[in-house]
């Protein structure tokens, strides 16, 4: 059984040789290349990683995609379409909110074309009255 003196010199020599070895490897790892020097004139990158931080970027360097309209609700899909399904929630304390008049929530909801829909078209577990 190690005294207590000679089991706490060991603990520091061993702080000691974990504090060396975390300074030095990564000194020595530093001149470590993940090419090597003569391959480095034959590979070039495949990716060349241009990009932008969109937080700097303005209006100005905004480019539509080309030949797409957004904003067109009667445009038929090329490639395919896909089946969307809206799915509301609602809370036991509060009325349904489609159930309400239009903007008469806070954050300005429902809007007018999903307002005052009668309780009875809503699922049964959702109804107010």
């Amino acid at each position: 059984m190690l005294s207590r003196s000679s089991a706490r010199s060991r603990a520091i020599r061993t702080a000691g040789a974990l504090l060396v070895v975390s300074l030095v490897l990564p000194l020595a790892a530093a001149g470590a290349s993940a090419v090597p020097p003569e391959l480095t004139r034959y590979v070039d990158p495949i990716d060349l990683q241009r990009w932008e931080n969109p937080d700097h970027m303005r209006w100005s360097n905004y480019r539509a995609v080309p030949a797409t309209s957004w904003a067109a609700p009667r445009q038929e899909a090329q490639i395919r379409r896909f089946k969307v399904a809206l799915v509301l929630g609602a809370f036991t304390d509060q009325p349904f909110l489609v159930t309400q008049d239009p903007r008469s929530h806070p954050f300005g909801t429902p809007k007018p074309k999903a307002s005052n829909l009668p309780p009875r078209t809503s699922p049964s577990t959702t109804r107010t009255s």
